[in-house]
């Protein structure tokens, strides 16, 4: 992983699978994110998930630029090598959550317009073969 990104690495492998409820506000340059492990029903199965809530991009001449793209590709590799799924927290932002779908993520949720969306385990290991082959 990214050195950029070691931090929630560190945080993913202290707690994936075994910390329930832990939870750590990272800042990554002008990216700011709340990162918790959870354990939620998705697909109709219980998994652990790696949950981002509050994403911010602290100045607004950095939207845009890639920062939380790149940040969510290094929480799906941390999440995927510890089994989680990924889960993303009240979506407001219409293109965002265009990128999610586009990248695979189910949603769930709708009322007053704010989505969540979900990155199943097996959804990741499937996306990861197709860039194999």
């Amino acid at each position: 992983m990214n050195d950029d990104y070691q931090a929630l690495e560190d945080f993913v492998s202290a707690n994936a699978g075994k910390s329930l409820g832990a939870r750590e506000r990272f800042e990554f340059g002008e990216l700011m994110v709340y990162a918790r492990i959870a354990g939620r029903l998705i697909e109709g199965t219980m998994q652990w998930t790696l949950d981002l809530a509050d994403v911010e991009i602290r100045d607004e001449e950095a939207r845009g630029q890639g920062h939380f793209s790149r940040f969510l590709e290094r929480a799906e590799q941390a999440a995927l090598e510890y089994g989680l799924a990924v889960y993303v927290q009240s979506i407001l932002n219409r293109k965002l959550l265009d990128i999610l779908v586009a990248k695979g993520y189910s949603l769930c949720g709708g009322e007053l317009s704010v989505f969540d969306a979900h990155l199943s385990v097996a959804a990741m290991h499937s996306r990861a073969e197709m860039a194999r082959t």
